[in-house]
């Protein structure tokens, strides 16, 4: 909260103050007195160097937007600049280009002046940043100006609208010569405001326009006119400004302040203060004057000044456009009466309001008000010279001779200082009401003052001084050394005097006589916090121990600074930390003034406030909080256990109770109330058994009732039994009892209960719902008759006992003889049907009226069975008849002996227990068709068995038990199995095979059908079975299908039962096909290594080596597996298993197999031959396979070098073996390397040089021949090629012949075109040396060719 304090600036002896402008941005107020004087004022000092004196008279002044520099207008049509300066006055004085005096200066642009004169000349000056000013363009609107506001945009061009005494509005834009008439009104025009985009425009005949500006189609600017309103009363008084985009406040020669949507025409009247208490006069009094306070970091702030010196002061919590929420935006926060008489001028600066009447200037100050409170009196400062005293409930004004710099109050006495003088007070004993009076005044300059006692200490300086009520000094006065800094905060309680410095020292005196003495050596507490800037606060307990700060520090503004005094040490506790709603800053703290272990804090939120109550142990622990409490916008200003004091918008004291200490209400002994506070904390902290024992030498039971209720508060259900038991108080501590056995684990709801015990309701309804523990807040509010918060709650949090709560409210309703609205309640329950009746059981005429008068068949029922009770048979049937209720009205019939009306009421209705009824009927007539049949339509099929055993109908025995249940189909399988003892009916075991089967009982029905040699039925029957089914029967079936052939059937069956062994013997026995779902479930059992084996063998058997490999694999033996495997020809998985196994002997065998395919035509099984062997580390495998590697190339493809590159791969692998294998080996392989590379020589000569043949020869009569990597086929075909490619025919049809005679297949050497080109030059048959070629096709279908071609 805030109150306005006037502060007088200047008062020029009488002379009336003309003109009052303030700056925009910074805080510069210009004020032009009649004597051509002007005074400029940065916030309320005087610049240095003012008044200025005007060479002619002044009419208007205008700030810059953003410098400070003001332009004024003379009337002699002579425009000077005043720039400020802290030492001198610039004056610049502007080119004269007006003959007439300025009426008008407005600022366009930053760097664009307007002026416009007496006969409506406009001109534009542009202002350079050296400060010198330039005509730039002229506006002629040839009519007299009144009025004129300007649109200063962000970016070019502007815009301005003059008003002039004709009524006409013109238009003026940047870059136009002309201006344009936009607008042309009937008076006057008296007053123009602009706001955005909006033009509110007042007429001398009090009509207010307000316009809004378009833009046409050909892209001129123009106004539209949006809404207009007349005002009554003289149009001179009518004073108007814009709040928002849409609303205006407009006032009109009385006390009234009108809000007005301009665009939804939607009103609203602010409120008033009341007039007796704020002296307002209506009727002699008015409204002079408004100004707006835009503020978009706070609320905005409207004033409105009176013709009697009164302003009035109104705060927009909101700020919005829309009408609808005015009501509870504005609100009134304080008013302020100046003496000189009517304000004629008032206008906010940029954190003042500024206002003059007649010859004096005032600054309005918003600001806190002082504020003191102790021993039960509070002292709160309303205005600059006006405090009220209140204690209680009663409150009282005084009118102090100083304006007020601060007060304070202790015991009767008040203290108040400012200007230079102290004044104290004595309050009155004799009534509440009486008016303090003086007893001391003194001068001194001081800076803080506090009263104790019949003593007052005063900061003078750096001194701290004990003065009297008379102004003498008391001791020496009490200081800081130099080092220490000065001193900045005073605070005194108890007996004790804490001051804090400058530098962050702190001393405390005890000043309980007139000689203080320091308590306790001075502590520097900033070497103990991160940052420290200053302090914000000091505070000290009653007795001295601890000393309490806030101070400007790294995270200061949400800390509490706490130095034990006893210890000597520092301690911080975080205090916006308890308050998770929002994040609020620590804004005031107060100790308690007697006890000294209390202090309560303040936080401040953006929209509300917080206390947090914390509680300060007597040893080194931390502190604990006591209570978290969620207020309004209030200020805390004192503790007096168990209450604080808050200080509301107001400015009224109000007393709060502690939650936490509100047993400390009952007791004002100093023993019971240090007992109490012990036993909190000590509960607090948990320790049961001190707090047991601080409380235990108590007996009064007051003091047992005040521990139980700060159990409430603390939530210790346990401890709080243990009081009850000392007040002996048993019911209570039985229903205790009881909400622990029932709220297991739930404190909060078990509290409950025992804070209703201690007729703690308010604390127990919070509790309940902070438990969520409807149920018992509902009881709660039914026990308490409220009944509306108990349906409401049922309604919204507890529906499930919403049903309970109805009926409970119902036979609340009944007791109080309130029967229409129980019957309403009785029905939203649903128990109309039982508790209505009842209700009206004496009054048959309502109890007629009510079970008739609807639909409702259960009370048509109800009132049918009261006639039939009555002995009025017609009228019941009747009502039975609007019920449809078909089996009374057949049980009616029945009874009144019209059987036949009955039976068609059965059929035509198909109610069962109306077909029943009539069943029993027939059979008590022994008519047992017509019973059968109405037994069978009721669904009674236990009833249609029975009478169909008793009478043999076998036929419609079997169908109706196998219609009916368990009980009735084992009846009737029994009957069946069974023969006759009295007639010649012969068992039927198929019919009772199917009912024991349908019954459920698949044992019984499968031993029936195996004995009685059903094999269908058991074959049926056996796909039925489960391995949920009984093991026995699952054995004695699967024999039973064994015995006759169903071997697959059998062998599922013994699955089933787990005996896997056996279903495994009969696959094998019987060659039962083996699926990978059945072996699946075989090798499901434990220790199966012996069965998967089994199941492995049966697969090969059958052929299926996939699911042998995986059973061989499952059983741990990946070397049969493999071997399966290649059974399989899966060469792919083959190889995955392979890879996966990781064993030589699997990659042996993998390689082995891949050898065995066409490893030459796929290349990838090459790369896995050679990964297998080698990671095997058999390297003979290898070397023998890249052995046939090069015999391939030779033999196949003549890739001689591939082959050589193959040996040398062999070469290399037996290098690495152990010397003692690699000789002979190494040996043999170099020998064929040598022969092969000798050969491959010869026969890369021979494309150059034809003179090679004899080597050829020699190769083939060499002993490298018998190595065998080269065949002669090979040196022959070499030979012969060469004789091809030199042209020698002859020579190679020579060869050609010598190798027919000597080399089997000699074609697979040769190149058959090459043959057929051969014989074609020499005119010779292919078909001689082709037609061997065609016979080892047929022998070899390959196609020699076509592998060549693949290979190259």
């Amino acid at each position: 909260m805030t109150i306005f304090v006037e502060r007088l600036l200047i008062q020029l002896n009488g002379k009336a103050l003309d003109q009052l402008v303030c700056h925009s941005k910074l805080n510069f107020t210009a004020v032009v007195a009649e004597n051509n004087q002007l005074y400029i004022f940065d916030e309320s000092t005087l610049l240095h160097g003012y008044p200025w004196k005007c060479p002619s008279v002044l009419l208007s002044v205008k700030w810059h937007p953003s410098l400070g520099i003001v332009v004024v207008g003379l009337n002699s049509g002579e425009i000077y600049t005043l720039i400020l300066d802290s030492k001198t006055i610039r004056e610049i004085k502007l080119p004269v280009v007006h003959s007439y005096p300025i009426q008008f200066l407005e600022w366009a642009s930053e760097s664009q002046l307007l002026s416009l004169d007496s006969v409506g000349l406009l001109t534009v000056w542009n202002h350079s940043k050296d400060n010198h000013f330039q005509k730039i363009n002229e506006h002629d609107v040839k009519d007299t100006p009144s009025q004129m506001t300007c649109f200063r945009l962000p970016l070019p061009p502007w815009e301005c609208f003059i008003g002039s005494t004709s009524g006409a509005i013109y238009h003026a834009i940047q870059d136009v010569a002309t201006c344009v008439e936009v607008v042309r009104m009937d008076r006057a025009i008296q007053n123009i405001v602009s706001h955005e985009d909006s033009l509110c425009v007042l007429t001398s005949g009090g009509i207010v326009s307000v316009y809004r500006k378009n833009k046409t189609k050909d892209g001129i600017k123009s106004i539209e006119l949006l809404n207009t309103v007349k005002i009554s009363g003289k149009s001179r008084l009518i004073q108007l400004t814009w709040l928002s985009k849409n609303v205006l406040a407009l006032t009109g020669g009385d006390l009234t302040i009108r809000l007005w949507n301009c665009q939804s025409n939607d009103t609203f009247l602010l409120p008033l203060p009341d007039v007796a208490e704020l002296t307002l006069h209506p009727g002699a009094e008015h409204f002079t004057t408004l100004a707006y306070l835009p503020n978009k970091a706070a609320p905005s702030l409207l004033s409105a000044a009176t013709n009697l010196g009164g302003i009035v002061f109104w705060r927009d919590n909101n700020s919005r456009d829309n009408i609808n929420s005015l009501e509870d935006d504005w609100h009134f926060i304080g008013l302020v009466g100046l003496p000189g008489g009517s304000i004629e001028h008032s206008i906010w600066g940029t954190k003042f309001l500024f206002v003059h009447n007649g010859s004096s200037l005032y600054q309005i100050v918003q600001q806190q008000p002082f504020v003191a409170f102790r021993d039960e009196v509070g002292l709160v400062q309303l205005s600059s010279s006006v405090v009220a005293v209140q204690k209680h409930s009663n409150s009282v004004q005084i009118d102090l001779p100083v304006r007020i710099a601060g007060i304070d109050v202790s015991g009767n006495h008040l203290l108040v200082w400012g200007e230079e003088k102290v004044v104290i007070y004595r309050m009155g004993v004799a009534t509440s009401n009486e008016k303090p009076f003086a007893v001391g005044n003194f001068e001194c300059g001081c800076l803080l003052a506090r009263l104790h006692k019949t003593a007052c200490f005063c900061l003078e300086g750096t001194l701290i001084q004990m003065r009297n009520f008379q102004g003498s000094s008391l001791c020496s006065p009490l200081s800081f050394m130099d080092s220490e800094g000065s001193p900045v905060a005073l605070d005194i309680s108890g007996h004790f005097l804490c001051v804090a410095s400058s530098s962050g020292y702190v001393k405390l005196w005890d000043v309980a006589n007139s000689d203080p003495k320091l308590h306790i050596n001075t502590k520097n507490v900033a070497s103990n916090i991160s940052g420290f800037m200053r302090f914000r606060s000091v505070k000290t307990n009653s007795d001295g121990t601890c000393i309490s700060f806030t101070a400007d520090a790294d995270e200061g503004l949400s800390k509490l600074f706490i130095w034990r005094t006893t210890m000597n040490s520092v301690e911080f506790f975080n205090v916006a930390a308890e308050w998770t709603e929002e994040q609020g800053t620590l804004q005031a703290h107060f100790w308690d003034e007697e006890e000294p272990r209390i202090v309560v804090c303040q936080l401040r939120g953006n929209q509300s406030n917080c206390l947090v109550s914390l509680l300060v142990a007597d040893d080194q622990q931390e502190l604990l909080v006591q209570d978290v409490v969620p207020m309004a916008m209030d200020e805390l200003i004192g503790v007096q256990l168990p209450h604080y004091a808050i200080l509301d918008e107001a400015t009224k004291i109000h007393m709060r109770l502690l939650a936490s200490l509100a047993s400390l209400n009952d007791h004002s002994d100093k023993a019971a109330r240090d007992a109490l506070l012990s036993f909190s904390c000590h509960l607090r902290r948990g320790r049961v058994e001190q707090a047991y024992q601080a409380v235990r030498p108590f007996t009064n039971p007051k003091i047992w009732e005040s521990l139980a209720r700060s159990c409430v508060q603390l939530r210790r259900p346990d401890v709080g039994l243990i009081c009850l038991g000392k007040l002996g108080n048993a019911k209570a501590a039985a229903a205790v009892r009881s909400a622990q056995a029932k709220y297991v684990g739930q404190v909060d709801a078990i509290t409950a209960v025992l804070a209703v015990q201690l007729g703690m309701i308010k604390e127990a309804e919070a509790m309940c719902e902070q438990s969520s523990c409807y149920d018992l807040l509902s009881r709660m509010y039914q026990a308490s008759n409220r009944w509306e918060a108990a349906l409401q709650l049922a309604h919204t949090k507890d529906r499930i006992n919403l049903k309970r709560t109805y009926y409970e409210y119902a036979r609340y309703l009944e007791g109080e003889g309130k029967t229409a609205l129980a019957l309403e309640m009785y029905e939203k329950c649903q128990t109309h049907h039982f508790d209505v009746p009842r209700m009206l059981f004496e009054d048959t005429a309502a109890l007629q009226s009510y079970c008739t008068s609807g639909q409702d068949p259960e009370r048509l029922r109800w009132w049918a069975q009261f006639l039939e009770s009555s002995g009025e048979m017609d009228a019941a049937l009747d009502h039975y008849a609007r019920a449809g209720d078909y089996l009374s009205l057949v049980r009616l019939h029945c009874y009144l002996g019209d059987l036949s009306r009955a039976t068609e009421l059965a059929e035509q209705s198909q109610d069962r227990a109306a077909c029943f009824h009539v069943a029993r009927q027939y059979e008590a007539n022994d008519n047992v068709p017509e019973a059968l049949k109405f037994f069978g339509q009721a669904s009674a099929y236990g009833n249609a068995v029975r009478l169909c055993k008793e009478h043999e109908l076998d036929d419609q025995l079997y169908r109706y038990a196998m219609q009916g249940e368990q009980e009735e189909m084992v009846e009737a399988a029994r009957y069946f199995e069974a023969p006759s003892s009295t007639s010649d009916r012969q068992p039927r075991f198929d019919r009772a095979v199917m009912l024991y089967s349908k019954a459920g009982l698949l044992d019984t029905a499968l031993d029936l059908a195996s004995r009685t040699e059903q094999h269908e039925a058991v074959l049926e029957l056996s796909r039925r079975l489960d391995k949920n089914s009984n093991p026995a029967s699952l054995q004695r079936c699967a024999d039973y299908l064994a015995s006759h052939r169903h071997y697959g059937a059998a062998v599922d069956l013994l699955v089933m039962a787990g005996k896997y062994s056996d279903a495994v013997d009969m696959c094998l026995k019987f060659n039962v096909t083996l699926t990978e779902a059945l072996a699946d479930q075989l090798g499901s059992a434990d220790n199966n290594s012996r069965l998967l084996l089994q199941l492995a063998e049966v697969a090969q058997r059958q052929g299926d080596y996939q699911l042998a490999a995986k059973k061989f694999t499952q059983a741990g033996d990946k070397y049969q597996a493999m071997k399966a495997l290649m059974k399989s020809g899966d060469t792919d998985r083959v190889i995955f298993f392979a890879n996966v196994s990781r064993q030589p002997d699997i990659y042996i065998l993998a390689g082995n197999y891949l050898q065995t395919l066409d490893w030459r035509s796929h290349p990838e099984y090459v790369k896995h031959i050679v990964t297998f062997y080698t990671k095997a580390r058999s390297l003979d495998l290898l070397v023998g396979f890249y052995e046939a590697c090069a015999q391939a190339e030779v033999d196949e493809y003549q890739s001689y070098d591939n082959a050589m590159n193959a040996l040398k791969e062999a070469h290399k692998i037996v290098s690495k073996t152990p010397e003692n294998n690699q000789s002979t080996k190494s040996n043999v392989l170099a020998m064929k390397m040598a022969f092969l590379e000798q050969f491959i020589n010869i026969k890369q000569m021979s494309a150059t040089n034809s003179q090679v043949i004899p080597q050829f020869e020699s190769i083939l009569s060499s002993p490298g021949m018998d190595l065998g990597i080269l065949r002669p086929g090979n040196v022959y075909a070499t030979i012969f090629q060469l004789y091809v490619d030199h042209q020698m025919h002859n020579e190679a049809l020579q060869t050609l012949d010598g190798m027919k005679t000597t080399i089997p297949n000699f074609m697979t050497y040769l190149d058959r075109g090459t043959v057929s080109k051969l014989c074609f030059t020499l005119n010779l048959s292919p078909t001689l040396y082709l037609k061997q070629d065609f016979q080892d096709e047929e022998e070899n279908p390959e196609d020699i060719t076509e592998i060549i071609s693949q290979r190259k």
